[in-house]
C-alpha cells in the first residue's frame, strides 16, 4: 500500500507509516487514507483556551468578566487531557493539546499571581465590588 500523507510504500499489516508516522487505514472502497486524530479538535480548543486565559489574565480586573481567564485556562487543562488521552489511545501525539495544556497552566498561574497583587495593593474590595470603608 501508499501512505496517502507522505506517498511511502508501506506493507500491509503496517497502521503508522515508518516515514511520516501518520496512522493508515482501508476505507469501505479497500482505499487507504490517513486515520483522523480523535483528539484533534479538542487540542485545538485547549490552545485558544490557553491564549485567552493568558491574554486576558492582565484584564482581570477591568475587562473579560473578571474570572473568565481563569475558567478558561482551567477548562484548557480538562480539554488538552482529555484530547490528549484521546490521542494516545488512538496512537496520535497531539502537540496542540500539550501546548493548550501549558498555556493554560500559565494562564492559571498568572491569573492568580495578579490576583493576589490587585488585592494586596486594594485590599479585599476587588472580590466584592464594594469599597472599603476608611475610618
Amino acid at each position: 500500500m501508499i501512505c496517502k500523507n507522505c506517498g511511502a510504500l508501506i506493507e500491509d499489516e503496517i497502521t503508522v507509516c515508518p516515514e511520516c508516522g501518520t496512522a493508515v487505514e482501508e476505507n469501505e472502497g479497500g482505499e487507504i487514507v490517513a486515520a483522523k486524530d480523535p483528539g484533534k479538535a479538542l487540542g485545538i480548543i485547549s490552545l485558544i483556551l490557553g491564549i485567552v486565559g493568558v491574554v486576558a489574565s492582565p484584564c482581570t480586573c477591568t475587562c473579560f468578566g473578571g474570572f473568565l481567564p481563569f475558567v478558561a485556562s482551567i477548562v484548557g487543562i480538562i480539554l488538552g487531557v482529555i484530547g490528549g488521552k484521546k490521542s494516545t489511545a488512538a496512537g496520535f501525539s497531539n502537540k496542540l493539546a500539550k501546548i493548550g495544556m501549558i498555556l493554560s497552566i500559565v494562564g492559571v498561574v498568572l491569573f492568580v499571581a495578579l490576583l493576589i497583587v490587585i488585592i494586596i495593593f486594594n485590599g479585599a474590595s476587588f472580590l466584592t465590588g464594594f469599597a472599603m470603608p476608611s475610618n
